[in-house]
């Protein structure tokens, strides 16, 4: 059932034009700690392969910036899965930036994936710990944002399902990896995985 909080179609106009479809819609899911490096992994891949990006700190930030209150994080994570599934039925691969720590949220996702008959592909992005420690203390503005980025760094559960992983420590090693497995999957072929 759509979510009354957003308005789907305008949050995919409000995205800009969109990349053709592929043979086969692929949801490529980026994966990490707070500070681990998402961003700068995810404007990679989106440079280097026809996909959508959907960033969830800034679409769920745009969307309460607009006057749209979310009731509970699951009313919101429903709005993420909404416009993603919208763009996946398009044909449209998407490239969702997302915390999703733990094995029940990416759950659903993986079921997003499955419902639209889109392949997934999952990057986690991971960096030695003062790396991610240097880049915290450098981007969040006070202790209230880096308590809220440990705690969610605490969430964090192990993948148990196949991915392939970025170190962003000192650049993007195997991020040729991660392009390869989209393009593969974007072509019908079974994405290969690390």
């Amino acid at each position: 059932m759509p979510s009354p909080s957003i308005d789907v179609a305008k949050t995919i106009a409000d995205l800009g034009p969109l990349p053709s479809p592929t043979k086969s819609a692929v949801l490529v899911l980026i994966v990490g700690i707070p500070g681990s490096g998402k961003g700068q992994v995810a404007a990679s891949l989106h440079a280097a392969a026809p996909l959508v990006l959907i960033d969830e700190v800034e679409l769920l930030g745009g969307i309460e910036a607009a006057g749209q209150s979310f009731a509970t994080r699951l009313e919101a994570e429903r709005a993420v899965e909404e416009v993603a599934g919208a763009l996946l039925e398009q044909g449209v691969s998407v490239l969702l930036n997302s915390s999703s720590p733990t094995a029940f949220e990416r759950r659903a996702l993986f079921s997003l994936a499955e419902r639209h008959d889109a392949q997934i592909v999952v990057v986690e992005v991971g960096a030695a710990t003062p790396v991610v420690t240097r880049r915290l203390e450098d981007a969040a503005s006070d202790a209230e944002e880096r308590a809220l980025a440990t705690e969610q760094a605490d969430r964090s559960e192990p993948i148990n399902h196949e991915h392939i992983y970025v170190d962003t420590t000192s650049g993007l090693e195997h991020i040729e990896l991660a392009v390869e497995a989209i393009r593969r999957a974007q072509a019908g072929e079974r994405a290969p995985h690390t």
